[in-house]
């Protein structure tokens, strides 16, 4: 099997991302879809549900891009390992939101690459800061998704039972991650970086809704 470049894995990350249909091998990890949940769905309600699964679509997206660059970054090999390991775990967020996303017969963002290179980037600094500083940053970025999902679990509309149960298992293993990170030794945040991480994901929210 050949070893893949970093540049090779780059570009295996913007076209996994780029995606707007879910691989055919990943069908089978899909969530059981009950269409009759959905009939009873306005077209507005759809709308709402298909804004709030596209921030989610996107926030996956970003995860892609952050742990990418994370273990580009890293030091210590079981580090390393542990930001390829979540990055593979959030494929399955990834490939739930994107399915959902077609149910609902929406679209997702546009801007895809984009979100994951700036995304990459960032990862990368980050681990430059040392490997508890990035553990530190895997922690408050999943605990501010966690957040992130109860406030979309609210503005949900009440009937969508699909989105719900998507969104209500994202949360628990956003959870798992946060405090996953918190076990290898993660470094609290400054006040400063974690409200900067809140206005970017504010902007992202902004733009994908």
């Amino acid at each position: 099997m050949r070893h893949l470049s970093t540049v090779d894995r780059l570009i295996q990350g913007i076209s996994f991302v780029s995606q707007t249909k879910i691989d055919t091998d990943a069908e089978d990890l899909l969530f059981e879809y009950h269409p009759e949940y959905d009939q009873t769905l306005s077209a507005a309600d759809k709308q709402t549900a298909g804004r709030l699964m596209r921030v989610n679509h996107c926030g996956e997206i970003c995860a892609q891009g952050l742990y990418f660059g994370q273990a580009l970054g890293g030091y210590q090999q079981h580090i390393i390992d542990e930001m390829n390991q979540s990055a593979q775990e959030e494929k399955d967020h990834f490939n739930w939101c994107l399915k959902r996303l077609e149910q609902l017969h929406s679209q997702p963002s546009r801007l895809a690459a984009i979100w994951y290179m700036s995304s990459v980037c960032i990862g990368y600094t980050v681990a430059r800061c040392g490997d508890k500083h990035s553990l530190g940053f895997l922690e408050e970025t999943e605990r501010q998704v966690s957040e992130h999902l109860i406030e979309y679990l609210n503005y949900l509309p009440e009937d969508d039972l699909n989105s719900r149960l998507i969104m209500e298992k994202m949360y628990a293993d956003e959870v798992g991650h946060s405090e996953k990170a918190r076990q290898l030794g993660a470094r609290r945040l400054s006040m400063l970086e974690s409200v900067t991480m809140k206005i970017t994901a504010w902007v992202m929210k902004a733009i994908c809704y």
